[in-house]
């Protein structure tokens, strides 16, 4: 969930990346006013998607066939040894990695969000000591 501040940065930071969907944040009034609840908060849905993690250079596991003849490789949780190639121009600073596909293999992660290291940074400045991530390939 994002507060209305947050919503207002990624729109600044990163447009069209991220739909954000209203929400209703209810406590009891005691509660809410110890919370400081923002006037508003949002689900995020991230909207952007890139296929940048390098699948031959990081450790897979072979996942169950769906019968189609596609077999069928996840990324390990390891996310010290998973790589990243460059961002190119035009691609999202946040997003979903689209699955790889070549020949009858395919390659796909779980329902991972990537944040590129300058916007990260930006957002870590804004709200310093509220966001927790994984670095890749540290």
């Amino acid at each position: 969930m994002f507060s209305e501040r947050a919503r207002r940065f990624m729109e600044q930071r990163a447009p069209g990346e991220v739909e954000f969907i209203p929400v209703d944040v209810d406590a009891p009034p005691k509660i809410a006013a110890r919370l400081e609840f923002a006037d508003a908060y949002y689900f995020v849905n991230i909207l952007g998607r890139a296929q940048r993690l390098l699948w031959l250079e990081m450790p897979t596991e072979h996942l169950p066939s769906l019968g189609s003849g596609m077999e069928r490789f996840g990324v390990l949780p390891d996310f010290g040894a998973w790589k990243l190639r460059e961002r190119a121009a035009g691609e999202p600073l946040i997003w979903h990695d689209e699955p790889w596909i070549v020949g009858n293999r395919r390659y796909s992660g779980r329902s991972n969000v990537f944040v590129e290291d300058a916007l990260w940074r930006e957002l870590d400045a804004e709200f310093p000591d509220q966001l927790n991530a994984l670095r890749v390939g540290e």
